[in-house]
């Protein structure tokens, strides 16, 4: 009998038994899972770096969408973390040509006011937005010296 050490999925037993042969699943505990989630998740990212294809990235995309599910992160909120990460580095690298551009951030060269969407910066402590401000201040100040009038 061919014994295989993977993870199964979409009805793979059924299929098996429907063609007249027989197979012996295993049903893992939550930290086996895992750890053959993580598995998966490095045999997936070996197949897209071997040929580059998109199939093979969204291959690697549903296996980290398992292991998020499986740590007791809802995709909807790993996507929601991925945002939010990804607004808070642009706002210190970039915080304003990204930000006007994208509707988030206005602001008056002649009156030298800033306005935030208070929504892209919603879970941030005060001690954060302080910070930003900070930053965002001495980044407009650099801008707008820059340009010439």
């Amino acid at each position: 009998m061919i014994k295989y050490d993977k993870l199964i999925r979409d009805n793979i037993p059924k299929i098996i038994e429907n063609s007249g042969k027989k197979c012996t699943v295993e049903v893992m505990d939550d930290d086996m899972y895992l750890e053959y989630l993580d598995r998966k998740l490095n045999e997936e990212l070996a197949e897209y770096q071997a040929d580059k294809s998109i199939e093979e990235l969204a291959d690697l995309l549903e296996v980290v969408y398992a292991v998020s599910e499986a740590r007791g992160c809802s995709v909807d909120e790993l996507e929601r973390l991925r945002t939010e990460k990804d607004v808070e580095r642009l706002i210190l690298l970039m915080p304003f040509k990204r930000f006007e551009g994208m509707g988030y951030m206005r602001h008056s060269k002649y009156l030298g006011i800033i306005q935030i969407d208070k929504s892209i910066m919603k879970t941030l402590d005060d001690d954060d937005i302080s910070t930003i401000l900070s930053c965002c201040t001495d980044a407009l100040e650099r801008y707008w010296g820059s340009e010439k009038i």
